[in-house]
């Protein structure tokens, strides 16, 4: 895999963006932003090329970028209104030219090998899979459900759970069925576009137990701080 599309909109009073504050994904750990960790990741997996989805704060965040460089290349989708998660990806693939293609939520860092990811999403001729992280006790996330050949069956809205498997924020997508299928104009990729798909039995689940960090809220950033280097 060497593209990969982040989504990095950061609106404020968005689901998992509180009002009046940085984007999460720009939120300081160890002196850098939570980003530079995912970019990091990225560059280890052999990510050449990455697409940055942005909206809320996009010249603060594209000045940042320009000015800390460490990928191979960087390129810019910018979003004039908010799109939603769907409609930053339909966006944001013309920047891209494989035919599968790596999408990462921004505020998450879910360390998956992606060319593991990539194996399993080509052996099941997916048209997305997605990387499921394991989650105990917690109210949340919502829960997804997959039978033994890895088809997913249902997204679930959240709710409290002791045991189960949760949308871990990384996707392999195949970015012509995508388009084919999504929705115009502003769309939820999560909502609109994979709860939708699945009756088709076309999404794919790939469990995971790699390091898992997710930035939405001041303790998860705290977590963060302690264990990332």
């Amino acid at each position: 895999m060497n593209e990969a599309i982040i989504l990095a909109g950061g609106y404020p009073g968005s689901a998992r963006q509180e009002a009046g504050t940085l984007p999460n994904f720009m939120q300081l750990i160890k002196g850098k932003p939570f980003l530079d960790y995912i970019i990091q990741y990225l560059k280890k997996e052999g990510v050449q090329k990455i697409v940055f989805a942005l909206g809320y704060q996009q010249l603060f965040i594209r000045e940042y970028l320009t000015q800390h460089e460490n990928c191979t290349s960087f390129v810019f989708s910018i979003e004039e209104k908010r799109m939603g998660t769907g409609g930053a990806i339909a966006m944001a693939l013309p920047y891209c030219k494989n035919e599968n293609i790596t999408i990462l939520n921004g505020d998450i860092l879910f360390k998956v090998p992606l060319n593991l990811l990539l194996k399993s999403h080509l052996k099941h001729k997916a048209v997305c899979t997605v990387a499921l992280k394991p989650m105990y006790g917690s109210c949340r996330y919502g829960l997804v459900e997959m039978d033994a050949r890895h088809v997913i069956y249902s997204f679930q809205e959240k709710q409290f759970f002791k045991v189960g498997l949760i949308n871990g924020g990384v996707y392999i997508l195949n970015q012509k069925a995508f388009l084919q299928n999504a929705p115009e104009g502003p769309f939820s990729f999560e909502n609109d576009f994979l709860k939708k798909q699945v009756i088709h039995q076309n999404i794919f689940g790939e469990v995971r137990e790699d390091y898992y960090a997710d930035v939405e809220e001041r303790t998860d950033r705290q977590k963060a701080e302690i264990e990332l280097s």
